[in-house]
């Protein structure tokens, strides 16, 4: 089963019809790098060093990236004897050199020595800088690139970090949030005002608190907190500090406030455990709201340790997903979250009538499933009005609990439709029209006789 991550809050499907240009990521699974969620992986029964054949989950790097936890593609899959190599360490920037211009030397000086299989991907990052501008104007979106690389301005694209034959591939599959479901922006307003308020009620906050607000256009995907400095910071794939970035609050420290704090622009691989990733666009009003306190509390003069900020902060974004809040306040004004979609019916009716096997696979509950995938395909697109959207899918899975997914063993239940309750039959098959929870990637496998290598899931 490849397994496909991609860098837009517009559906995959939209993308197909020719919206944005997106970045899709494609690798082999690897549990080791859950770390990095945004790194290319696919799944695979094969182990690197082949050992444990045929079980699901077995490990194999793909790329560097997966390591450093690098939220871009680096087009270049490393193969058992160049996973070993590490870029050399970054040396400090020469005085009075732009920062873009010190990346590109150290880039252009890792690239002679890196192997030849890496040599492509670190191209690319060189083309990148030198088409770049020097970064200006960044109060308003500080850790948004100023510039794209020539030729990734395409609207029509897509963008692979590895070959794909998409005819090959028979069974396609989607998750909801985020893939087929393209949520307003609205919904992180609401996911950062549901945490500032578990804050206060229930964690002891400071009322004042509730005067803080979301800010769309403070952070971005890919970033990264530490726990111990309580600062926002990008890193590059080679754990290095792209300096511009780092934020104390809302203060964007310099050039020598970060090489006095950090020591140089390096980040050892054994600090590397204090950092937590901000990987998805659920984590964007996470990383607003932990700036936010910290800021908040730093003008009001209040001690505080930056590790608990950030573990309640976690706690409480947690608690607004687990706790359902989030799922009702979205069900109960369903349009002012959730876009519909005139061409998400016949993209999916498009594949089916060209032999086609579709699935959803998602760690939301049907409930709350149901009530998007209705307002998303309006009734008259559907093949057969008469029936519901689950036509357009031979597996509905929901309660997943990605990743922990693909390598448990936790049975599937049928879901009661009426009801929306857990049937307790035992599941001897997956058949279309029916809707499925928790389950696991070896009985799924078993139950519908796919190919893996034919299987592509989009989440």
């Amino acid at each position: 089963m490849y397994v496909a991550r991609y860098n837009s809050a517009q559906s995959f499907y939209g993308r197909v019809l020719g919206y944005r240009a997106s970045a899709l990521h494609v690798g082999r699974w690897n549990a080791a790098s859950r770390r990095a969620p945004l790194a290319a992986r696919t799944l695979s029964t094969r182990s690197k060093s082949g050992e444990g054949e045929g079980k699901p989950g077995a490990l194999e790097d793909v790329h560097p990236a997966a390591r450093a936890s690098e939220p871009r593609a680096l087009g270049a899959r490393a193969e058992t004897d160049a996973v070993a190599w590490r870029p050399p360490p970054s040396p400090l920037p020469e005085e009075g050199l732009d920062p873009r211009a010190h990346a590109l030397n150290r880039l252009i000086a890792t690239h002679k020595q890196a192997p030849e299989r890496f040599r492509r991907a670190l191209a690319e990052e060189i083309v990148m800088l030198r088409s770049g501008t020097p970064a200006e104007g960044i109060d308003n979106q500080p850790f948004l690139p100023k510039s794209l690389p020539s030729g990734m301005n395409n609207v029509l694209g897509i963008f692979a970090n590895k070959d794909i034959n998409l005819r090959k591939i028979d069974v396609w599959g989607f998750d909801y949030d985020y893939t087929l479901a393209a949520y307003r922006e609205a919904l992180l307003h609401v996911i950062y005002d549901l945490a500032r308020e578990h804050l206060v009620r229930q964690m002891g906050y400071p009322s004042s608190v509730r005067k803080l607000q979301y800010d769309p256009n403070f952070a971005v995907r890919g970033l990264f907190y530490d726990r111990n400095k309580g600062t926002l910071l990008k890193l590059d794939f080679v754990y290095s500090i792209e300096t511009s970035t780092v934020h104390y609050g809302r203060h964007r420290l310099s050039h020598d406030e970060v090489i006095s704090l950090y020591g140089g622009t390096h980040i050892p691989s054994e600090y590397m455990s204090n950092l937590r990733p901000l990987s998805d666009l659920f984590c964007l009003p996470e990383a607003c709201l932990v700036s936010d306190i910290v800021e908040h509390f730093n003008q009001r003069g209040f001690s505080f340790d930056p590790r608990y900020v950030y573990d309640d902060i976690n706690k409480a974004i947690a608690h607004v997903h687990i706790s359902g809040t989030l799922h009702r306040r979205i069900m109960k004004e369903i349009a002012t979250y959730v876009h519909k979609s005139v061409h998400l019916a016949p993209f999916l009716a498009r594949l089916r009538n060209h032999g086609k096997k579709t699935f959803i696979l998602s760690n939301s509950p049907f409930e709350f499933v149901n009530a998007g995938m209705e307002q998303l395909i309006p009734q008259a697109s559907l093949p057969d009005p008469s029936r519901s959207w689950t036509q357009l899918f031979d597996a509905v899975m929901t309660l997943a609990d990605k990743p922990n997914w693909y390598s448990s063993d936790r049975p599937f239940r049928a879901v009661s439709l009426k009801s929306g309750g857990l049937k307790w039959t035992t599941v001897k098959g997956i058949e279309p029209g029916k809707v499925y929870a928790h389950g696991n990637l070896r009985d799924f496998n078993a139950l519908t006789k796919y190919a893996q290598s034919k299987v592509l899931y989009i989440g």
